[in-house]
């Protein structure tokens, strides 16, 4: 909780990240956060010039949240599993299975969504899953907050 605010944030659950990557229930169905068209929405490996790029430089999905898909690599909370080479905790999602433990052993991958600039179209769907050491850390990789509402937003 933040003191200034009293708003209650936290990295977003793997569902909830892609809920609005997909555009939540203003969704069109895209593959990726606003279009099939990754030119439209993304920075990565074909147009980015091998480099991040300010927010704002493609166009937003419908819940007008830029960059979900393409530029870096966006932390979730959701576990992925001790073997990096596939997911202890897989589809259908099922939030009771563990994978919303906040506290983890330090052996444990966590969800990565995203995609990033240097990246292939296919890892930037919405529906494509990645993993990352619970303590990495690089200019690829960023984090976006869920911040609860306030009684005033209600």
């Amino acid at each position: 909780m933040h003191g200034e605010t009293g708003r209650k944030f936290s990295l977003p659950s793997e569902v909830e990240w892609e809920y609005a990557a997909r555009g939540g229930l203003l969704s069109k169905g895209y593959k990726y956060a606003g279009s099939d068209d990754p030119e439209k929405v993304a920075w990565y490996g074909a147009n980015s010039g091998d480099d991040t790029h300010l927010v704002g430089g493609k166009r937003p999905n419908e819940l007008r949240l830029y960059n979900m898909s393409g530029n870096v690599w966006e932390w979730t909370r959701s576990l992925w599993g001790k073997d990096w080479t596939k997911p202890d905790f897989k589809y259908p999602y099922n939030p009771g299975d563990g994978r919303e433990d906040l506290v983890t052993p330090e052996n444990i991958f966590r969800v990565r969504r995203g995609g990033a600039f240097y990246g292939l179209p296919q890892v930037m769907l919405c529906a494509w899953r990645n993993h990352f050491h619970f303590n990495g850390r690089g200019s690829k990789l960023v984090f976006r907050v869920v911040v609860s509402p306030s009684d005033s937003d209600l």
